[in-house]
């Protein structure tokens, strides 16, 4: 996504309140083992995520995202034990390179994901895993790819962002074929995300949010 600067400052500023269900991820990390762990934050936005994931005990951090704004913020942090780049879905890190990858609310602005597990997959070492949070708006193929406008947060806090409408099974096929083997998929509760009451084709998609834990095997 192109953050502007001034949406970046404004999604950096209200990100604590969007957090309704990041409690799934922490007993994941904890479960594969994030401390003394080296991690790819793909998508890093600002560098919360970062932050959050040295604090649990990583071993270091690398944070990749595509927004030049995003990564002004994350590095104005001045975090130790981290890194933070300016990446397409082509990553510039060597094979093999991380025990886990990190992808919270990102995906859904990836118009090719089968593209993008294949490179997920060739930097995650073997038995290492994939973590992401993120929203599947449609289980018809027809309407995968879809742009949607969506509001993060309520009244006063609200950010209007755009994501493309996925499909679960079509996540779980392209995870397959990337190499990655299913732990744990599941349908979580995110009252911080809605789709524009005034987008006119709204009644044609879901608003669900999934948490995926897979292993490069």
């Amino acid at each position: 996504m192109g953050y502007s600067k001034s949406l970046a400052d404004t999604y950096a500023k209200n990100r604590n309140r969007y957090r309704s269900s990041d409690k799934f991820l922490t007993p994941l990390l904890k479960k594969i083992g994030i401390k003394g762990a080296t991690v790819l934050d793909f998508g890093c936005g600002d560098g919360s995520e970062a932050e959050r994931l040295l604090a649990m005990g990583a071993k270091k951090i690398v944070g990749v995202d595509s927004s030049a704004q995003m990564i002004r913020l994350a590095k104005a942090k001045k975090l130790s034990k981290s890194e933070f780049s300016i990446n397409g879905t082509k990553l510039k890190q060597k094979a093999g390179q991380f025990d886990i990858v990190f992808s919270r609310f990102v995906l859904h602005y990836i118009r090719d994901l089968r593209g993008q597990f294949k490179e997920l997959s060739r930097v995650t070492k073997k038995g290492g895993h994939f973590l992401a949070l993120f929203q599947c708006l449609t289980d018809d193929p027809k309407l995968i790819n879809t742009q949607l406008p969506i509001n993060l947060g309520k009244g006063r806090n609200v950010t209007k962002i755009k994501i493309l409408a996925k499909s679960i099974d079509m996540i779980r096929e392209d995870l397959s074929k990337a190499g990655f083997k299913p732990i744990k998929m599941l349908k979580v509760k995110n009252s911080d995300s809605s789709i524009d009451p005034l987008y006119k084709n709204r009644f044609r998609f879901k608003n669900s949010t999934y948490v995926l834990l897979v292993e490069k095997v």
